[in-house]
């Protein structure tokens, strides 16, 4: 059995470089939606290993990785945050090691799941919640729009990241 790979998209806006691991379609996303949705902790670890990769390829070598955060309400429900899970594991498997960093924190608690393209547009909202250094790697579990990433990206960069980089487990083509 073989998992779709992702399709090569341009960065979107604030993201110098992005890389996603797998098509969101089929089995792939059938395999994100049990990890987030169904307490799949050990299955976002696995798929976050998948990552490191991805992340060894985009990360400069004094990059800190840190991911976009859920909504309280999606941590408290989950009892995680998946792009957490899937950054630590990601690191996880790095070497040499890469730290990993919570920076940002959600302003706003408007989620993106559900919502219609248009209104995923506006995104999510971040604030810088520690130092941010000048290159970051934003792990992230899907990229639809890129809204979310974007909007990561801002946030970093008003907290000083001169480089953002992204990588997410899934991309919709």
């Amino acid at each position: 059995m073989t998992l779709p790979l992702a399709p090569d998209r341009p960065p979107p806006h604030g993201v110098d470089t992005a890389a996603g691991c797998l098509a969101h379609r089929g089995l792939a996303a059938d395999l994100v939606a049990r990890a987030k949705f169904h307490h799949g902790l050990a299955l976002l670890e696995r798929l976050g290993g998948g990552l490191a990769p991805l992340v060894a390829a985009v990360a400069a070598d004094d990059a800190v990785i840190t991911w976009a955060p859920t909504t309280t309400r999606h941590r408290r429900q989950r009892g995680f945050d998946q792009s957490e899970v899937l950054a630590r594991a990601a690191a996880a498997r790095l070497h040499p090691p890469v730290p990993v960093q919570a920076m940002l924190r959600r302003s706003n608690r408007t989620t993106q799941t559900g919502r219609r393209r248009v209104e995923r547009l506006a995104g999510p909202q971040f604030i810088v919640a520690a130092p941010v250094p000048e290159r970051v790697v934003v792990v992230d579990d899907v990229w639809t729009t890129g809204s979310t990433l974007s909007a990561a990206a801002d946030a970093l960069r008003r907290g000083g990241a001169h480089h953002v980089a992204a990588v997410v487990l899934a991309v919709r083509p």
